[in-house]
């Protein structure tokens, strides 16, 4: 099938581009280009992607994992999500989407192996699941999640039971409390005293590290900068 011979609807509200392959208005060559080279769009929706050639919606992916300014990345299919999906997650790894929606009425293994393998690249701030995959891989999103440090919001239909639910909002809440911010602030608290007393930076990361849950997980160089900065600034205050 030529690309174009094949023909997608699209329009625009604000920062967000819908996508949806059930209309026909413009080529999909067309939108290839016009994804690469946009500047405006930060949202982008996708739906209709079981009625397209598989290669074609491979090359969408590619230029919007490829363009910096889109953060925001939604998918709709019926059923073979995971099959265009699960081989091209790598592409996930230096893009800039941080918030993705993954909406999938026949939810396969494919698919959600496509949703662990983005759940482990700890990128994403915001996942949204909709569908409903058996009990067993249900469990594996959970599991999955247990050891994500990014995302700090998460909205699902995968009906679980309430103590899996719960557990998810505390992971969340253990990633919010994660943020440069919060980690930022926590690094204030605990750093003035310890240079006060003339302890070297890298000491008073490890005390910090010990002494505070799960942060031992954030970026390590931004944590040890962070402290050195603080130490100048008190060296500064004092002169």
């Amino acid at each position: 099938m030529c690309a174009k011979m094949e023909m997608v609807g699209t329009y625009w509200y604000e920062d967000s581009l819908y996508i949806n392959f059930g209309r026909e208005f413009i080529s999909i060559t067309d939108l290839l280009k016009f994804i690469e080279h946009t500047s405006h769009y930060s949202d982008i929706k996708i739906c209709g992607i079981d009625d397209i050639y598989e290669g074609h919606f491979y090359d969408i992916i590619t230029k919007i994992t490829s363009n910096r300014k889109i953060t925001k990345l939604s998918i709709h299919s019926r059923s073979v999500f995971g099959a265009y999906m699960t081989d091209n997650f790598v592409k996930f790894r230096k893009c800039a989407i941080t918030s993705l929606l993954i909406s999938c009425d026949n939810m396969s293994r494919n698919a959600v192996d496509y949703i662990c393998h983005i759940i482990e690249m700890n990128i994403l701030s915001s996942l949204t699941v909709i569908g409903y995959p058996d009990p067993y891989d249900k469990m594996r999103i959970v599991k999955r999640l247990r050891d994500n440090f990014s995302i700090t919001h998460m909205d699902h239909s995968l009906m679980f039971q309430p103590s899996v639910s719960d557990e998810i909002l505390q992971i969340t809440q253990r990633n919010l409390n994660l943020t440069k911010k919060n980690v930022h602030l926590k690094l204030l608290d605990c750093a003035i005293p310890l240079i006060q007393a003339r302890l070297p930076p890298y000491v008073i990361l490890e005390i910090f590290d010990w002494t505070i849950q799960y942060v031992e997980k954030f970026h390590h160089l931004y944590k040890i900068s962070t402290i050195e900065k603080i130490r100048d600034w008190y060296r500064e205050t004092k002169k």
